[in-house]
């Protein structure tokens, strides 16, 4: 296991590219797996090896998200298991807490059994409790008779669904690399012939199940490798607390197999480094975020807590009503999502709940003439090359007096 760790534009992307490239060979089937967080970053790399081809071609390219790993190692093994779609899963959750309610079960949440809005939230908590390989015997065991009667609730709802994947021999996205793993901890063969490394960019932490599957994989493979942002401790060290524990958790896993190579960026220009510095925010500790927030942007910068999708979008809903009321048009007001799938429909319901316009969905900023602006600005700050002062200067977004 090698662990490439740095900074941002320390090269972790390019290094991760040249050994997937190394390990994957030159035949019509690579022998290698680059994976990656989503589906959007699928496509994205495959673009970004394209174009370290020469010739423009790319034979058999293997990029792959965590859920194709799950589904070519049980499409291999385990062929009696069968996915429950999400209407399936909602239906199902909906008659638990039907039948829970109707056997006076539901301590907490029995006056809000029939709320809209509950099956949803089930779903989402169970989901988290999966992606954090917590089982129902894990979460039962970590109550208390003491402990709040809605999480007891929760442990009910968690286990009824549980038994009821079981019975009817279904898994759901969570549960796929559940039963992946445990396939690959039985011995199960690698549905790729002749593998010999996988590499995986782009994230910031892996859940357990995630981490155990790297490990099962990194015992057969010749190397295994992954980026990870992080840093020194005396270079904006509160940037890496995250990271630097799941580097932590990492060389638990593999123990004396893993090696860390710090990556350092190459030196930065002054605009580059005004991009950097916009969102550091140094938390002290019992500090608020607003106490966080510069002084010369406090009139123009909000940091808003909120659990999940739908507290964000209907914080975003607030604000811009506000906005709309004190006569700003609805044009002059911009949205911007981490990803348009998760986000698109939470948005267009909440703001139309507050008799708002859907903000329309145009796609990744980068993508986006302003975007590739932006994007170009910040290229200056390495050197202003020629191609890129040109790329700014012909925009029509630039204004020349500025």
């Amino acid at each position: 296991m090698v662990v490439l760790a740095g900074p941002a534009g320390a090269g972790k992307t390019t290094a991760a590219l040249a050994a997937y490239e190394h390990f994957a060979g030159e035949g019509p089937v690579a022998t290698a797996l680059l994976l990656v967080p989503n589906r959007p970053a699928v496509e994205q790399a495959r673009r970004a090896l394209l174009e370290r081809r020469g010739q423009g071609v790319l034979l058999g390219p293997r990029v792959v998200t965590f859920a194709d790993v799950g589904s070519a190692v049980l499409g291999e093994g385990a062929v009696r298991y069968r996915r429950i779609g999400l209407a399936r899963r909602r239906v199902a959750l909906e008659q638990i807490v039907a039948d829970l309610h109707r056997a006076g079960r539901l301590q907490a949440l029995h006056s809000v059994a029939d709320a809209p809005g509950l099956v949803a939230a089930l779903d989402t908590a169970i989901a988290e409790l999966k992606r954090s390989a917590v089982e129902p015997d894990d979460l039962g065991a970590i109550l208390s008779p003491h402990s709040p009667a809605k999480h007891h609730d929760l442990l009910s709802v968690y286990r009824a669904y549980q038994q009821l994947l079981l019975e009817e021999g279904l898994y759901d996205t969570e549960g796929q690399l559940w039963l992946a793993r445990l396939a690959l901890a039985e011995g199960a063969e690698l549905p790729w012939p002749a593998l010999r490394a996988v590499v995986a960019d782009g994230f910031t932490d892996f859940t357990p199940t995630q981490l155990e599957i790297l490990r099962l994989l990194g015992a057969r493979l010749e190397r295994l490798v992954v980026t990870l942002p992080h840093g020194e401790a005396g270079q904006d060290g509160h940037r890496w607390h995250w990271t630097g524990r799941q580097l932590g958790r990492i060389q638990q896993a593999f123990g004396a197999r893993c090696a860390v190579v710090p990556l350092t960026p190459a030196r930065r220009g002054p605009v580059a480094e005004l991009a950097d510095g916009l969102f550091q925010f140094e938390l002290s500790d019992g500090s608020s975020p607003a106490d966080a927030v510069p002084a010369d942007l406090c009139g123009a910068l909000r940091l808003v807590s909120a659990g999940g999708v739908e507290a964000e979008c209907r914080a975003i809903a607030h604000w811009a009503k506000g906005h709309l009321a004190a006569g700003v048009r609805a044009d002059e007001l911009l949205v911007l999502a981490r990803d348009a799938d998760g986000y698109a429909g939470p948005l267009a319901r909440i703001f139309a709940e507050a008799e708002l316009p859907a903000p329309p969905i145009s796609g990744p900023l980068s993508e986006t003439p302003l975007g590739r602006f932006l994007l170009a600005l910040l290229r200056l700050g390495d050197g202003f090359e020629a191609a890129d002062v040109l790329a700014v200067v012909g925009s029509s977004f630039l204004r020349p007096g500025a």
